[in-house]
């Protein structure tokens, strides 16, 4: 009879506790599983969001603050920029194109980018390309929107239903624009990027909804002066409707997305616009700035995969104790054994290979645990959080992972199995 017979029938004898250690090395691998699927999917997110766009303008601000707002949809922008720096950075001679973006509203927890259609054109979400409609049309009007999947999904929207978009993001917003509803006229193909989450609205309909918010704030200072300053009433009006005829005119620009002919010159298109006489703004590279954020991001995320890693060698060292433990309740099986010609390197094998056994096979469990689970949990994931899981495989880590744990069980087998060896050794003297 083979060792690995023997192992597998001497592993069964001994049901509970091989369970035991089994499920326990295995929830331990679907941790590790789960953490490298979301990790590897953030990343992946992230990237795809800044596939496609070489320059990101905005006004001066810092550039992970920009980053974030632009393409993710994380915080507000510090400022805006004017329709004439709008004008310079469309008419560079080494840009390709430019596509004007509008933020600082939102929809029920969802945030509103103002655009043009060039945005649907140049925009790439990573390895998909261009963005596609899965319904509908793109917005005409400027009460028309056009959703990302994820919001369709979670709020059970179809083209021709009617939303209210509120002043402010997320859970921040604090006044409706109740009296400018917008209609749902198209929904976009899943990406798995912000885009997903995002409203998106023509900058006209931006500047609509707005334009009655700023008379209602303008309103209310003027009313505030009017109390301190009667002598001043006529002076004050003609400069209140002399600054909204100018606002109603100057479009609120966020941010500008900005592609090259050649990415050659990027560093020279860069420090122009950084360097741009008429208005403070800033340019940055989305592949530098990202790079600078994951720097920071991986610390923290390094360390929870190593703690999960440490949970995987903890179970091992488990499965080391309940070796050590049984090994004095199995001299009558090792004497068995050796009575039917069994050497003592025979019987550290055997103990060896129930180490190796037991940590291919949390291996086997954690996964047919971890890969159902994933795909079941990845659309909650993405609804509750906006974060895509990665695959189901990632070979090159899951090599990785399962040769770590075959490792570290011979590494903690050696110890019961040179025991069991002396114990065998002992056991022949007697016999």
């Amino acid at each position: 009879m083979s060792t690995l017979s023997l192992s597998l029938r001497s592993m069964n004898s001994r049901r509970l506790s091989t369970g035991l250690t089994l499920f326990s090395i295995g929830l331990s691998v679907v941790l590790v599983i789960a953490i490298d699927r979301a990790r590897t999917g953030t990343k992946k997110s992230f990237e795809n969001s800044i596939a496609g766009v070489d320059l990101i303008v905005g006004a001066r601000s810092g550039p992970l603050p920009l980053l974030l707002n632009s393409l993710f949809r994380i915080g507000t922008p510090s400022n805006n920029i004017s329709l004439a720096s709008l004008s310079y950075i469309a008419h560079h001679p080494e840009i390709a194109w430019a596509v004007p973006i509008a933020s600082g509203d939102s929809h029920r927890g969802f945030p509103v980018l103002g655009t043009k259609h060039s945005y649907f054109e140049h925009y790439r979400a990573g390895p998909l390309g261009s963005l596609r409609l899965s319904d509908g049309r793109l917005f005409a009007s400027g009460l028309e929107a056009v959703i990302g999947s994820e919001i369709a999904r979670t709020l059970n929207y179809r083209s021709g239903d009617a939303i209210v978009l509120a002043h402010g993001g997320g859970s921040s917003s604090f006044h409706d624009h109740s009296d400018h509803p917008f209609t749902v006229v198209g929904i976009l193909e899943a990406t798995g990027t912000p885009v997903d989450r995002t409203v998106h609205i023509s900058l006209d309909g931006m500047q609509e909804i707005h334009a009655d918010w700023d008379e209602h704030e303008h309103e209310h200072e003027h009313e505030h002066e009017h109390e301190h300053e009667h002598e001043h009433e006529h002076e004050h009006e003609h400069e209140h409707e002399h600054e909204h005829e100018h606002e109603q005119k100057e479009q609120k620009i966020s941010a500008v997305l900005v592609g090259l002919k050649s990415k050659v010159g990027i560093f020279q298109v860069q420090r122009t616009i950084n360097e741009y006489p008429s208005e403070a703004l800033t340019a940055i590279i989305p592949g530098a700035t990202f790079a600078q954020l994951w720097s920071i991001v991986a610390k923290s995320d390094t360390t929870l995969l190593s703690v999960s890693i440490l949970v995987v060698i903890a179970a091992i060292l488990g499965m080391l104790a309940g070796l050590l433990v049984t090994l004095e309740g199995r001299t009558r099986e090792i004497a068995v054994f050796r009575a039917l010609g069994a050497r003592p390197l025979n019987i550290f094998t055997l103990f060896l290979s129930e180490s190796i056994l037991l940590g291919l096979g949390g291996c086997l469990i954690g996964y047919g645990i971890a890969v159902p689970l994933l795909a079941v949990l990845r659309p909650a994931v993405q609804r509750l959080t906006g974060m895509t899981l990665a695959g189901a495989f990632n070979w090159q880590f899951d090599l990785t992972l399962i040769g770590l744990i075959v490792v570290t069980a011979v590494v903690a087998g050696l110890l019961p199995a040179i025991k069991a060896y002396r114990l065998s050794l002992r056991t022949s003297l007697r016999v």
